[in-house]
């Protein structure tokens, strides 16, 4: 690489991870050199690939100049999980003591958000990047809060700044919100009174958003369709859960009934599957949707969508696209779990949308799916509770659905800390994944009951990282898959609050931020923490 022009040299280092640019300074001082002295360019570029890796909010970091700002955006995902690594390490073996905390300077901030009218907040997502947040309040108000005005990456002060405010008409609730590079899409669920009195009785009504963010003008809102479902008026059928692919929407009702929304077109299809029950999750890749339940993965092909009027469709009996509607699909394709899973919720399925990214093979695409189990799941959870995680990893073949196949590529064992195991009581919901440097990082919030100390926890935990491919998957010496551990390191410990819990965590292992939307159901009150985590 030294024989290279000086300009390809620096092309090269462009392209590098920020590990490969730290061990590439240390090869030789020509290279320290070249990099001290284009350090902003390289790592900006270093920056640019992490955002598009990691699925990180672009804008979060156009106010960074300095390269010393630009290596910390990038480094700090590195650092952080190295502060894990320590902790879990420092393990003790006995469950005497207290654990010791995730090795960083923890920065606890809550947040004090201008006095208005928007009132209550009810839901918070944070933005990939770490930048701004998200929020939702009095059942109308969209919020766009700026955390770190100053420099755009570690703000101080404790009043965020809204950046952005648009009042939703009719919204009753939020179903998800999807972060890209560059816009978020948000999908909720409105009253229906937009659409007449087509929307008399029992019905679901939904309009996905899309809020985008220009460099001049800054953010802005646009409606990508709407669509109300009539539903019988036995009131026995159910939304059950939604996914999503691409531009399309798919929600799965509770007597199997399948309805895709192609939203840029206003165009539906829909069908029952046949011969598949119990269904907990549901996904989907261009032409085809996928059903799991505690058996394994199930596909169809999806039938030929047909054009709708007045953004309203029917799957009431006495509708005249129940023909269309019900039409009756047999899977394809089945492949089986490594073992009948004990699946008894929706959250025990974390569907390839929120467990990782895509990964492109020869064959097509490989996606990763997550089952958790959790033992005596009706009973009080207490510290010995079993919990485990199985990943699988489908390589579908699109040419040739016949030869895709389904592996188990990890078994990981949820390790509680040492100083819980000895507690009466710990309840743990994990909230969702965030990629982090090839890792999968989440954010636990955990109750643990002891009559004169109860406290309100949250742990820290990162996955290993793997190559998705089967031939990765540990294994013994007898060939089975061998069983890993998924380490929870305590993060933030509080005096327990009566009625009040963790609504919502959002973790960006990238920027090391956690916000957390503290609540209770008795008085309706809610706060916001910001956690700033910074490496040692």
């Amino acid at each position: 690489m030294r024989k290279l022009p000086l300009e390809l040299q620096l092309f090269v280092m462009e392209q590098l991870e920020a590990l490969d640019i730290y061990h590439l300074e240390l090869t030789c001082r020509d290279f320290r050199d070249l990099i001290k002295s284009s350090e902003a360019s390289i790592w900006w570029h270093c920056l640019r690939q992490r955002c598009i890796q990691d699925n990180l909010f672009w804008p979060s970091f156009n106010k960074l100049k300095l390269a010393a700002e630009l290596k910390e955006a990038c480094t700090t995902g590195y650092r952080l999980y190295k502060g894990y690594e320590r902790a879990v390490a420092a393990y003790p073996t006995s469950t005497e003591g207290s654990d010791p905390h995730i090795s960083c300077k923890i920065t606890p901030l809550s947040l004090q958000f201008p006095h208005s009218e928007e009132g209550r907040i009810s839901d918070v997502y944070l933005v990939p990047g770490g930048r701004f947040l998200v929020t939702f309040q009095a059942q109308k108000w969209l919020c766009v809060w700026d955390l770190a005005p100053e420099d755009g990456l570690r703000g101080t002060a404790s009043e965020p700044i809204l950046v952005f405010l648009k009042a939703i008409e009719g919204l009753k609730r939020v179903v998800y919100v999807d972060f890209g590079t560059a816009g978020i899409i948000i999908l909720i669920s409105i009253a229906g009174d937009n659409f007449g009195s087509a929307s008399e009785g029992n019905f679901e009504a939904h309009e996905l958003l899309q809020l985008n963010f220009a460099e001049k003008d800054g953010f802005s809102l646009q409606s990508l369709g709407r669509l109300c479902i009539i539903l019988p008026d036995d009131e026995h059928t159910f939304l059950d859960h939604i996914s999503k692919c691409q531009n399309n929407i798919f929600f799965y009702f509770n007597d199997s009934t399948t309805l895709a929304w192609d939203v840029l077109n206003c165009q539906i299809s829909g069908w029952k599957i046949q011969g598949v029950t119990d269904v907990f999750e549901s996904f989907s890749l261009p032409g085809f949707a996928f059903y799991i339940n505690a058996d394994g993965l199930h596909g169809v092909a999806i039938p030929p969508f047909r054009s709708i009027e007045n953004c309203t469709v029917s799957i009431s009996p006495s509708s005249p696209d129940l023909i269309d509607f019900h039409r009756q699909l047999t899977p394809f394709l089945t492949l089986y779990h490594f073992c009948p899973h004990k699946i008894f919720f929706v959250d025990q399925v974390f569907t390839p949308e929120v467990c990782n990214p895509r990964f492109p093979t020869n064959k097509g695409d490989a996606l990763l799916y997550e089952v958790q189990e959790v033992d005596a799941l009706y009973d009080p959870p207490t510290p010995q509770t079993r919990r485990s995680k199985y990943r699988y990893r489908l390589e579908f073949c699109r040419d040739n659905p016949d030869q895709s196949t389904l592996h188990l590529v990890e078994i990981a064992s949820v390790q509680v800390p040492p100083y819980a195991r000895s507690r009466t009581s710990l309840d743990l919901v994990q909230h969702s994944y965030q990629g982090c440097n090839g890792r999968l990082g989440a954010v636990w919030a955990g109750a643990v009951f002891e009559p004169q100390e109860p406290t309100d926890s949250l742990f820290l935990s990162f996955s290993a990282s793997f190559d998705p491919s089967p031939s990765s998957a540990p294994k013994d010496a007898s060939g089975s898959i061998h069983e890993a551990e998924l380490n929870l390191v305590p993060m933030v410990t509080r005096h327990w609050k009566e009625d009040e819990d963790a609504f919502m965590c959002e973790f960006c292992p990238s920027s090391g931020t956690v916000a957390v939307l503290w609540g209770s159901e008795s008085n309706g009150s809610t706060s916001v923490t910001l956690y700033k985590l910074q490496a040692m």
